[in-house]
C-alpha cells in the first residue's frame, strides 16, 4: 500500500505540479545595464516622474498585451518583463489592449515620483481581459526585482 501512495505522490508532483516546459513567448528586451540602471529606482529629475508597468502573474502567460501612453504604442507585455517609462509629470493615460475595447488606468504623475503599474489578466469569453492596478512602492519593488526589462518603441 505505501508504495502506491508514494507512486500516486510522485505522479501528482510529476504531473500537476511543475512548471510549464513550453518557451514562453518572447519580447524585445533592454540592455543589461539599462535593465540595472532601471532597477536602481533613482529618482526621476525635476519636472519628470517615472512609470514603471509590470506583468508578473501566469494568466494567460502566452498571450502578449499592446501597452499605450497617451495613446502611443509603448510596446507589447508579456509574462515577467516590465516597462521602465520616464514622462513629464501631469496627467497622463496608460493603456491596455483589453477584450473588446482597451482598459485605461488615468494617473497624475508628480515630480520626482515613482508609480508602480502592474497588469492584471482574468480570462475573458474570447481572450484574456486586461487591467492596470496602481500599485504601492513595497510591493513594486519587489516586484520588479526579478523581472527583466523590455525595450520601449
Amino acid at each position: 500500500m505505501r508504495k502506491y501512495i508514494i507512486a500516486f505522490i510522485s505522479c501528482l508532483t510529476i504531473l500537476g505540479c511543475t512548471p510549464p516546459h513550453y518557451k514562453p513567448i518572447s519580447v524585445p528586451l533592454a540592455s543589461q545595464s539599462e535593465m540595472d540602471k532601471a532597477k536602481s529606482l533613482t529618482k526621476p529629475p525635476k519636472g519628470y516622474g517615472a512609470l514603471y508597468v509590470y506583468r508578473n502573474e501566469y494568466t494567460a502567460e502566452k498571450n502578449q498585451k499592446k501597452l499605450y501612453l497617451d495613446d502611443k504604442l509603448i510596446g507589447k507585455t508579456t509574462m515577467g518583463v516590465f516597462f521602465y517609462i520616464p514622462v513629464k509629470a501631469g496627467k497622463h493615460k496608460l493603456s491596455i489592449e483589453a477584450e473588446g475595447k482597451n482598459s485605461d488606468l488615468h494617473i497624475e504623475v508628480a515630480s520626482q515620483e515613482i508609480y508602480f503599474i502592474k497588469q492584471d489578466l482574468t480570462m475573458g469569453w474570447a481572450t484574456p481581459n486586461a487591467r492596470l492596478i496602481n500599485v504601492g512602492e513595497k510591493r513594486g519593488k519587489k516586484d520588479i526585482s526579478t523581472l527583466r526589462m523590455a525595450k520601449t518603441r
